[in-house]
């Protein structure tokens, strides 16, 4: 601090307060000052500020107030609010995507099902399913005969077949005994009634009278 010269000679200073005092008494400081107040012709020192902070104005820079919180509570809750926030984005994400993969594979059996659909009705309109049908004019699941002429016919020939087994059962019957009558009990053995011979079905094409 430059002094002023007073008309009685003396020289009047200032006092300085308590941070003048400590800055006199810092050595870095004092060094800065003398760097920056020499004019014996050498380079001129540029004070390049407070280079190890960031300016108010900058991306980086944090208030004091910012940098020393000390309510730790807040930073805590905070803190499971963001692993909360994480967790939650996580769930969400999984869950589109399971959702995307379910649509997916429902879309892909609609087709599926579309597809054979088609295939369906293509085999039944182009006749080549014919190849599949039975043998025989008889449905497996009904357990019934078709209605029509082939379907009469092969009841027809299971009539014949039961038919002739009773026949069979008959004859096995008599050549099994040598006399008309129970030897044990002594009571007259009785044949099985013989059924009718079933009639033949029309043929096709046949008139009915």
């Amino acid at each position: 601090m430059a002094a002023q010269l007073q008309p009685s000679g003396f020289k009047l200073r200032a006092a300085g307060g308590r941070a003048a005092r400590l800055q006199s008494n810092d050595k870095e400081a004092l060094e800065k000052q003398r760097l920056a107040h020499r004019c014996e012709g050498f380079e001129r020192y540029e004070d390049p500020g407070k280079i190890t902070e960031f300016a108010e104005n900058s991306l980086g820079f944090v208030s004091e107030s910012e940098r020393f919180d000390r309510d730790f509570a807040m930073v805590h809750k905070e803190e499971r609010d963001a692993s909360s926030a994480r967790h939650e984005a996580v769930l969400a994400t999984r869950r589109a995507e399971r959702m995307d993969a379910d649509e997916a594979t429902w879309k892909q059996r609609e087709a599926e099902l579309q597809l054979q659909e088609e295939r369906v009705q293509y085999l039944q309109k182009s006749g080549k399913a014919k190849a599949t049908k039975g043998s025989e004019p008889y449905d497996l699941l009904t357990l019934k005969y078709h209605d029509d002429s082939k379907g009469a016919q092969l009841a027809h020939v299971d009539d014949l077949i039961r038919y002739r087994a009773v026949l069979r059962a008959q004859s096995l019957h008599r050549h099994s005994i040598s006399v008309p009558y129970n030897p044990l009990t002594g009571e007259e053995v009785v044949l099985p009634p013989t059924p009718d011979r079933p009639p033949s079905p029309p043929k096709a094409g046949a008139r009915p009278f």
